[in-house]
Order: structure tokens, then sequence, then C-alpha cells
């Protein structure tokens, strides 16, 4: 609020402001809600001259991030030319079905957006905002995604095949049968986080996740075959009937509190054992190898269970 008109108030004075009354519902309706309503630009203009005018240094910089708010159109016509979006505001729009393949997305703002069906593939959108937007189905392949925010996304069926996701922040989203796949670590996901997010039945086949953490995250039944977890945390996650087939686990953490069936298949060599319970868990084919399973319990109740190489106690206690 202007200096002059503060003081004002604070003294029970009532407080004259010289101005347009069309330019003073825009500054009314931003003091109360923090948030610009849609106007034309030479509207903000007169806005920010204002504000300028008067000292409101915030209303300024929020009539400058407007000047960058798109709408539908204006996006179809941007992606018709230089398909330049970069450090744009496409927030709550609807952009449901429409390519954006290829398009410059770098600190994009994309918050709850509507990209059902969307195809974003081979899009550059690092930096990027897309928390709480709807991505239900929509193609992400090959989509450079570092840093990028999907915080609280829904994106069911979602494809992100080839995306390079590290660094990025998809806390609570749900990708329920989302597809993640890529072979030789061509999808990744080194530093990310995916707390808490449901992922059941997804696709991580052949993913690179690295660092990554899953802390809290359901993945009940997602294809996890030939996934790189080197020193993934999975502290509380649901791993219950995914498929481990030639996961590489080395340095996982978490395993104790994590909720899981099996096994099977999974490379586990430095895995931390300490406390997990695998009485009854079907751990054929997995690979103990060079593992520390001394402080495990039931170990000799899990199903399959070849300990070649493994440091264990045996039946009779004698340590193998």
């Amino acid at each position: 609020v202007p200096a002059e008109v503060a003081a004002r108030a604070e003294g029970g004075k009532p407080a004259f402001v010289d101005i347009d009354p069309r330019v003073f519902a825009f500054v009314l309706e931003y003091l109360r809600s923090g948030e610009l309503p849609s106007g034309s630009t030479r509207m903000l203009e007169n806005v920010r001259a204002w504000a300028t005018r008067t000292g409101m240094q915030a209303l300024q910089r929020a009539c400058q991030d407007s000047f960058k708010r798109l709408d539908t159109g204006m996006v179809a016509q941007l992606m018709n030319g230089q398909m330049n979006l970069a450090g744009m505001d496409m927030r709550r729009l609807d952009l449901s079905g429409m390519s954006l393949d290829g398009a410059r997305l770098t600190r994009a703002k994309l918050n709850n957006a509507d990209l059902q069906n969307a195809s974003l593939a081979g899009a550059f959108a690092n930096d990027a905002d897309f928390s709480g937007a709807d991505l239900t189905g929509a193609n992400f392949e090959g989509v450079t995604l570092l840093r990028a925010k999907l915080v609280g996304a829904k994106a069911d069926g979602a494809v992100f095949c080839k995306a390079k996701l590290d660094g990025a922040d998809l806390s609570g989203g749900s990708f329920v049968s989302a597809n993640f796949s890529g072979g030789f670590g061509e999808t990744s996901f080194q530093g990310a986080k995916l707390d808490r997010v449901n992922a059941e039945s997804a696709d991580f086949s052949g993913a690179f996740l690295s660092s990554t953490s899953f802390v809290g995250a359901n993945l009940a039944r997602s294809n996890l075959s030939s996934a790189n977890f080197y020193q993934t945390n999975v502290d509380g996650a649901n791993l219950s009937g995914c498929n481990f087939t030639g996961a590489y686990f080395h340095g996982v953490l978490g395993l104790a509190t994590a909720t899981f069936d099996n096994l099977c298949g999974a490379k586990l060599e430095g895995v931390d054992f300490n406390g997990v319970d695998l009485g009854g868990k079907d751990c054929t084919g997995a690979n103990f190898q060079g593992t520390n399973l001394l402080e495990v319990l039931n170990l000799h109740t899990a199903i399959g269970a070849d300990l070649h190489g493994a440091q264990y106690y045996d039946q009779s206690g004698v340590m193998h």
C-alpha cells in the first residue's frame, strides 16, 4: 500500500487516491488475493505505471509476470512459430490434447493446467512447474525435465519413456500405470524425489533411479526389472508384487520399513539388510553375493534364497 495512504489510514483519516477506477479495481483485487485478474496489456501497463509511481514494488513485479501470461490461443500461435514458451505463464490453461512436441518450456509455469492427452514429446522443460497439473495420458517421451516440479500432479497412464527427470520433484503425485521405462538408463531420475507418489502398476523397467527418494511411495505391482536403484531410499514404500528381475539394488536404504513380498531376480550387493524381515519372502533367483545378512530376521524361512557368497548365521547359529 502507498506510504501516504497507509499513514492516513493509521491516523483514522480518509484517504484520497487519484486513480482511474478501472485501474483501482485491479489494485484492490491484488491487495485482496495477491494475484492480478486477467486484463489487456494496456490495462496492465496502466496498473504497473501507477504501482511504479506509488512505490508498490510487489505489484510492479506482478504486472511484469502477467505480461508473460498466455491464453490457449496464444500458445497455439507460438507453437506454429518458434515454439518458444520458455518462462511463460500458462497456469490453469486448458491445453488438453494439444501438441507441444519439441517446445521450449524452460521455467514455464504450468501449475494446475489441463494437459490431458497432450503431447510434449522431445520438449525442453528444465525447471518448469507442472505442480497440480492434470497430465493424464500425456506423452512426455524424450522430454528433458531436469529439476522440474510435478508436485501433486495427476499423470495416470502418462508416458515418460526416455525422459530426463534428474533432480525433479514428483512428490505426492499420481502416476498409476505410467510408463517410465528406458533401456540402459535412458529414463533417468538421479536425485529425484518421488516421496508419497502413487505409482501402482507403473513401468520403471531399465530406469536409472540412483539416489532417488521413494519414501512412503506406493509402487505395488510395478515393473522394476533391470532398474538401477543405487543408493535409493525406499523407506516405508509399498513394493508388493513388483517385478525385480535384474534390478540393481546396491546400497538401497530403508528396506526394513518397506512392504514387499519378493526379491526375485534382484541383485542385492551392498543393500542395508539390518532389521529386514525375509520370512516367507520369495527370493528365488536373487543374488545375495557379498551381502551382509547377519541382522536379517527370519532368514531361514525365506523362499528359494541362495545365500552363496553372503554373510549370515545358519540355523545352528554358525556364521558363514
